[in-house]
This record gives C-alpha cells, sequence and structure tokens, in this order.
C-alpha cells in the first residue's frame, strides 16, 4: 500500500474533480452532493449504481483528488517536537482486478476458505476504500464472502468506503453483495445515477 499520492487512480480519470462534474439530472445532482459529504466527512460511505458512463467513476475520482488535495495542503503536526504520523490517502481498487489477484495468491488446497492479506490490508485501512465496479467479475460465494468481510470490518470500525456499480438496486439485492451494500447504505447513501452515457450521448 503506498503511503501517499494518487497512481492508484486510472488514468483516465486524472482530471476528474467535482467542478468539472456536470449533472444532467436530479439523481445526478445528488450524487454530487453525497460524493462531496463522503470527501468532507460528513457520511461514512457511499454506493453508486447506475448503468455505464453516467458518472459513477468520475465523482469517484473527484473524491479521492479531493482527500487527497486536503491532505496534502495541511502541514504536518508536531507532538513534543515529534511529527506526527503520516496522513492515510484513499486507495482506490477495481473489485475484479481484486478478486482475480486474490484468486492468484491462494494457495491450493482449501483456498475458498481463506482470503489473502490484501483483502485485509482493504479491510484496515485508515482512509477511504474506493471498490470500483463491483459485480463486473463473476459473482461466486466465494468472492461475496470476501468482499463481505473486507467491507463488514470497514462498517463495523467506521472506516469510510465508496463502492461504485453497473448492477440496480433490484440485481444487488439478489447477489451475494446485499449484505455489504445494506450495511455500507446504513452508514451513508445508496443512489442509483440515472442519465446519458456521456462517452457515447454527446
Amino acid at each position: 500500500m503506498r503511503s501517499g499520492g494518487s497512481n492508484r487512480v486510472p488514468p483516465r480519470y486524472t482530471e476528474c474533480r467535482f467542478p468539472t462534474f456536470a449533472p444532467k439530472t436530479t439523481s445526478q445532482e445528488r450524487a454530487l452532493t453525497a460524493a462531496q459529504h463522503l470527501a468532507n466527512g460528513t457520511i461514512g460511505s457511499l454506493v453508486l449504481v447506475g448503468r455505464p458512463g453516467v458518472g459513477k467513476s468520475h465523482l469517484a475520482a473527484a473524491v479521492v483528488r479531493d482527500i487527497e488535495e486536503r491532505l496534502l495542503a495541511t502541514p504536518a503536526d508536531e507532538i513534543d517536537g515529534r511529527v506526527a504520523p503520516q496522513p492515510t490517502y484513499p486507495v482506490w481498487q477495481n473489485v475484479a482486478d481484486l478478486v482475480i489477484g486474490l484468486r492468484m495468491e491462494l494457495d491450493l488446497p482449501g483456498w475458498e476458505r481463506e482470503y489473502a492479506g490484501t483483502a485485509r490490508t482493504l479491510g484496515r485501512w485508515r482512509g477511504l476504500v474506493v471498490l470500483d465496479d463491483l459485480g463486473r467479475e463473476k459473482s461466486t460465494d466465494w468472492s461475496g464472502e470476501v468482499i463481505y468481510a473486507l467491507c463488514n470490518h470497514r462498517y463495523e470500525q467506521r472506516l469510510p468506503t465508496l463502492v461504485t456499480s453497473n448492477l440496480t438496486p433490484n440485481d444487488l439485492a439478489l447477489s451475494p453483495y446485499w449484505p455489504v451494500i445494506s450495511r455500507l447504505a446504513e452508514d451513508g447513501e445508496l443512489i442509483e445515477i440515472t442519465g446519458p452515457d456521456h462517452r457515447v450521448d454527446r
């Protein structure tokens, strides 16, 4: 895990900021407000769902950038002449990459009963964790258990989490991920974003 910088945010979203997000629907306006609330700590978690191209990843990247810029602008505090620990920066993780990576890390036999250090580290990361594109990977009982364990620890410890997904709320309700989604929504908001696909509807 890195201690600073934003190299985990994909280059595609390097320039995504709150001012560059142009909402065209009421749900996009609501999502923008909720993302700003997550960035400033007003809410603890946020789940953004909707079809591709409605701005979910843009807003997730904007939250990361906003937090990072605020941390970088804050001078280090000193306690008894010692510099305080370095602030914890956000981490961006694509869920499909996470699941594939975990499968590669685990040793057979019996890998279904374990989950690797990467998920444990994400679960205990003190800063924001973005889980991008939940549901794009092949959903299994095992992947559901891994994501549940990761997010449930963050929920219980009141650590900030942002999830994006192309699945609808109904799809999520029928998936192994629903226990996670309901917990995160309790600590923040679940917003289904509607609107044109900005990638093709120009």
